[in-house]
């Protein structure tokens, strides 16, 4: 996991939890998140995906702009439909 600090902070106060997650509560925490986002989650994984495929980007200019072109798309149809389905 790539947050484990901030993500072992969203717990309820009193639960500790020792060492590295088990591939079980990994299962476990991603059912969690598609019922607590149900119309959503695809969108905000495709998202986070997109942002760390920024973070390491490598590649020519234009294979940049190409996947910044697409991110910031795919970002502006999010923000419009959240804003929109209020």
């Amino acid at each position: 996991m790539e947050n484990t600090e901030q993500e072992l902070a969203c717990l309820p106060k009193g639960e500790h939890v020792m060492g590295t997650p088990t591939t079980d509560i990994q299962k476990c925490c991603y059912a969690l998140f598609k019922e607590e986002y149900k119309d959503t989650y695809t969108t905000i994984l495709e998202t986070w995906k997109e942002a760390k495929e920024l973070e390491n980007m490598g590649g020519t200019i234009a294979q940049r702009q190409q996947l910044f072109d697409k991110s910031m798309k795919n970002l502006n149809h999010t923000v419009c439909q959240y804003f929109f389905a209020v």
